[in-house]
């Protein structure tokens, strides 16, 4: 998981998570993906909020945007998705529908909770033109002239084009820190670069119109950000004057008595105490949250993210991403009661099934104990579609769950990645508990799940007869602490047992079978003695 953002210190860790960072915010919510082994991690917050962990994204990112409550988010090869957080409640990530040609829009912006893009033209011509205030959404296809760019929206579902983009935009297209798109005042400005010049021109969605556009002139201009701080407009400039390069900000003023008009004035930020080797050309993004300025610097072996203000200092601290958080570890207590279950349960065994262990079971003829792989492949037949179909009620994320869990197994004391997050607890207890009832109730019909249909096992007493109804319950009912991760390690009781029994089959007397040959004497082998029917 990304690292705290309330944390107060910012001293070096002992141990770093290497990966790409992005993040996105607005005001009231931020989104911070750090690429790990696997994939994204994804984490959000509110102000003075916890960080939250949500379902990681399993691809590379190309693209973040704050839209309300939700994040959207283009992956590398155009495909759009959106993950919705709403206080508590987590949501899968939802597939969105693709610009045409899954091409990759060059900014997004919105304006209340309707996405706009800036996309190529050759892309926006694929697109049905929108309504806008000066008419219905007409029947002939969009035709963005000669416009090398244009702005599309996302509405019900469905990617509109909306209106060419200025020409001289794709200025930056190629070569330049830009265009960028952003919402001010209900509007939307389009920001480019020529030269040592920043060129903004607004967009009246209210009037389907773009207003004349202006400059600002910053020497030495490389690169720069647009955000909104406390809903006041805010550029930072990334400047190379004379081989030194600098930070500057500006903040968009109006006069009081021209609410329509205003102009950039350069401002001093106050930022949160930060490491000194930060560099201006480790700046990456720039976002406003919690009426505080947020620089993200990314270096080959560092990434941080600063907080500043422009009215006072700021009340938010430096973040190392790249620092991994204090494991959640249980208490001394719990970690204890999961131990002493764990012994009690090995002395149960060895106490009073001891010599199971190690006797063979006495089987009739055709009948054999199951192999461990043939066990293995029942049990995830019957075991990962619900897991699946647990993870889709609860909306969360399967992979990413099932990460936790081998994390937690590998490591029973959690001093590393601590606990699993509640969802994750959640949807492995639903899951079992709705597996261990399952397998009890086939079992209790048929003496076998479906898993154990398609490998051709079943479960039988030690004398290769149907086991009576407390051994079925008792097996299965054990299956709620075997398969907690701290007991996963019971599962080499498969491979070390005479008859390949799990915990549950020892102390229930049981033991799963498979058929060696079908009887064609039934004088020698009489089901009727061993309950167990031909078709096994």
């Amino acid at each position: 998981m990304v690292g705290t953002v309330a944390a107060q210190t910012i001293a070096p860790p002992t141990t770093r998570l290497a990966g790409d960072v992005r993040v996105a915010a607005h005001e009231n919510r931020l989104w911070l993906a750090q690429l790990q082994q696997r994939g994204y991690a994804v984490s959000w917050r509110l102000p003075g909020g916890p960080l939250t962990r949500a379902a990681s994204f399993y691809a590379p990112i190309a693209l973040l945007a704050a839209i309300g409550d939700d994040l959207y988010l283009f992956q590398s090869d155009g495909s759009f998705y959106r993950y919705s957080a709403t206080g508590t409640t987590e949501s899968a990530w939802i597939p969105e529908v693709n610009l045409p040609g899954q091409s990759l829009p060059l900014s997004l912006a919105a304006v209340g909770p309707v996405p706009y893009a800036v996309v190529l033209s050759e892309t926006a011509a694929q697109l049905p033109p929108a309504a806008t205030a000066a008419g219905p959404a007409a029947s002939a296809p969009f035709e963005p002239g000669d416009a090398p760019l244009s702005l599309a929206c996302y509405r019900s579902r469905r990617w509109w084009a909306v209106t060419p983009c200025p020409s001289a935009a794709a200025i930056d297209y190629r070569r330049g820190p830009g265009p960028r798109l952003a919402c001010f005042d209900e509007k939307l400005w389009l920001f480019w670069s020529e030269d040592d010049e920043i060129v903004w021109q607004p967009y009246d969605v209210s009037s389907g119109r773009w207003l004349s556009s202006e400059t600002l002139t910053v020497p030495g201009l490389t690169a720069f950000w647009t955000t909104t701080v406390n809903r006041i407009p805010v550029l930072v400039v990334r400047t190379d004057g004379s081989g030194r390069e600098a930070i500057r900000f500006y903040r968009w003023t109006v006069e009081l008595d021209e609410a329509d008009t205003g102009t950039w004035v350069e401002s001093g930020v106050k930022f949160s105490p930060a490491p000194a080797e930060l560099s201006a050309s480790d700046l990456s993004d720039a976002i406003g949250f919690n009426q505080h300025l947020g620089l993200l610097y990314v270096g080959p072996a560092s990434a941080y993210l600063v907080f500043g203000r422009f009215d006072g200092p700021p009340a938010m601290s430096t973040v190392d991403l790249l620092a991994q958080p204090a494991a959640q570890r249980p208490t001394a207590l719990v970690q204890a009661a999961w131990l002493g279950l764990l012994l009690l349960t090995l002395a149960i065994v060895f106490a009073f099934r001891r010599r199971h262990l190690v006797t063979p079971a006495a089987l009739p003829a055709d009948l054999s104990v199951a192999f461990t792989m043939q066990r293995l492949a029942g049990c995830l037949i019957d075991l990962l579609p619900l897991s699946l179909l647990t993870a889709f009620v609860l909306r969360i994320g399967w992979f990413d769950a099932w990460e936790q869990l081998g994390s937690w197994a590998v490591d029973p004391r959690m001093a590393r990645f601590g606990l699993p997050d509640r969802s994750a607890l959640t949807w492995w207890l639903l899951t079992v508990a709705i597996y261990a009832l399952y397998a009890a109730v086939m079992e209790l019909i048929t003496s076998r799940t479906l898993g154990k249909m398609l490998v051709r096992t079943r479960v039988v007493t030690r004398e290769g007869r149907r086991p009576a109804t407390w051994q079925i319950l008792l097996r299965n009912l054990l299956r709620l602490v075997e398969l907690m991760p701290p007991f996963w390690i019971l599962g080499f009781m498969v491979v070390l047992s005479q008859n390949r029994q799990r915990t549950g089959d020892v102390l229930a007397n049981t033991l799963v079978v498979r058929r060696t040959y079908r009887p064609t004497d039934t004088s020698r082998h009489p089901d009727e003695k061993t309950g167990v029917p031909e078709d096994l």
